[in-house]
Protein backbone atom coordinates (compact mmCIF):
# COMPACT_ATOMS: atom_id res chain seq x y z
CA UNK A 1 0.00 0.00 0.00
CA UNK A 2 1.31 3.34 -0.93
CA UNK A 3 1.28 6.05 1.76
CA UNK A 4 2.29 9.60 0.38
CA UNK A 5 4.92 11.72 2.41
CA UNK A 6 4.06 15.99 3.01
CA UNK A 7 6.87 18.04 4.91
CA UNK A 8 4.51 20.54 6.20
CA UNK A 9 5.44 24.25 7.22
CA UNK A 10 6.78 25.42 10.53
CA UNK A 11 8.98 22.20 10.41
CA UNK A 12 12.04 24.50 10.75
CA UNK A 13 13.79 22.70 7.73
CA UNK A 14 16.44 25.14 6.04
CA UNK A 15 15.86 26.13 2.19
CA UNK A 16 12.91 27.45 0.63
CA UNK A 17 10.99 24.72 0.55
CA UNK A 18 11.45 23.92 -3.11
CA UNK A 19 10.32 20.37 -4.13
CA UNK A 20 13.75 19.50 -3.80
CA UNK A 21 14.34 20.88 -0.22
CA UNK A 22 11.44 18.17 0.45
CA UNK A 23 12.80 15.86 -0.96
CA UNK A 24 16.38 16.22 0.82
CA UNK A 25 14.56 16.25 3.71
CA UNK A 26 12.14 13.37 3.56
CA UNK A 27 15.19 10.82 2.57
CA UNK A 28 17.25 11.97 5.57
CA UNK A 29 13.85 11.26 7.64
CA UNK A 30 13.33 7.97 5.67
CA UNK A 31 17.13 6.97 6.58
CA UNK A 32 16.38 7.89 10.46
CA UNK A 33 13.41 5.96 10.55
CA UNK A 34 15.43 3.11 8.88
CA UNK A 35 17.76 3.39 11.45
CA UNK A 36 15.52 3.23 14.27
CA UNK A 37 13.31 0.50 12.66
CA UNK A 38 16.23 -1.79 12.88
CA UNK A 39 17.91 -0.85 16.22
CA UNK A 40 21.32 0.63 14.22
CA UNK A 41 23.30 2.65 16.28
CA UNK A 42 24.65 5.59 14.23
CA UNK A 43 27.74 4.36 14.19
CA UNK A 44 26.49 0.85 12.69
CA UNK A 45 24.18 2.83 10.19
CA UNK A 46 26.97 4.38 9.00
CA UNK A 47 28.81 1.24 8.34
CA UNK A 48 26.09 -0.01 6.41
CA UNK A 49 24.75 3.30 4.77
CA UNK A 50 28.70 3.94 3.25
CA UNK A 51 28.98 7.13 5.18
CA UNK A 52 30.73 8.84 7.83
CA UNK A 53 29.56 8.62 11.04
CA UNK A 54 30.01 12.34 11.23
CA UNK A 55 27.83 13.35 8.38
CA UNK A 56 25.15 10.99 9.46
CA UNK A 57 24.88 12.64 12.67
CA UNK A 58 24.79 15.81 11.17
CA UNK A 59 22.12 14.75 8.98
CA UNK A 60 20.19 13.65 11.89
CA UNK A 61 20.60 16.63 13.84
CA UNK A 62 18.96 18.84 11.16
CA UNK A 63 22.36 19.79 8.59
CA UNK A 64 20.73 18.74 5.69
CA UNK A 65 23.34 20.07 3.71
CA UNK A 66 26.53 17.68 4.51
CA UNK A 67 25.32 15.02 2.09
CA UNK A 68 23.87 15.71 -1.63
CA UNK A 69 20.87 14.03 -2.56
CA UNK A 70 22.62 11.72 -4.78
CA UNK A 71 24.47 10.19 -1.84
CA UNK A 72 21.33 10.23 0.65
CA UNK A 73 19.81 8.15 -2.39
CA UNK A 74 22.95 5.82 -2.10
CA UNK A 75 22.90 5.07 1.22
CA UNK A 76 19.09 4.05 0.63
CA UNK A 77 20.15 1.50 -1.80
CA UNK A 78 23.17 0.30 0.55
CA UNK A 79 20.40 -0.07 3.45
CA UNK A 80 19.16 -2.58 0.89
CA UNK A 81 15.79 -0.61 -0.02
CA UNK A 82 15.11 -0.03 -3.60
CA UNK A 83 14.35 3.25 -5.41
CA UNK A 84 11.95 3.99 -8.24
CA UNK A 85 11.69 6.96 -10.06
CA UNK A 86 9.11 8.30 -12.71
CA UNK A 87 9.09 10.75 -14.50
CA UNK A 88 6.28 12.60 -16.24
CA UNK A 89 4.52 15.84 -18.06
CA UNK A 90 2.97 18.11 -15.58
CA UNK A 91 0.39 20.24 -16.25
CA UNK A 92 1.36 23.29 -14.73
CA UNK A 93 3.68 25.83 -15.05
CA UNK A 94 6.73 24.01 -13.58
CA UNK A 95 7.43 20.90 -12.43
CA UNK A 96 7.01 19.47 -8.35
CA UNK A 97 8.09 16.31 -6.19
CA UNK A 98 6.55 14.22 -5.05
CA UNK A 99 7.54 11.39 -2.39
CA UNK A 100 5.10 8.15 -2.10
CA UNK A 101 6.79 5.59 0.51
CA UNK A 102 5.47 1.66 0.60
CA UNK A 103 4.45 0.98 3.88
CA UNK A 104 4.72 -2.56 5.17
Amino acid sequence: MLKDSYITDGTGMAGDGSSLDRLRIELIDTLQHITIENGWTQTQAAKIMDISRSKLCKLFNGNFWVASEHKLLMCLLNAGYDIDIVIRRNTGSSGEVTIKKMSE
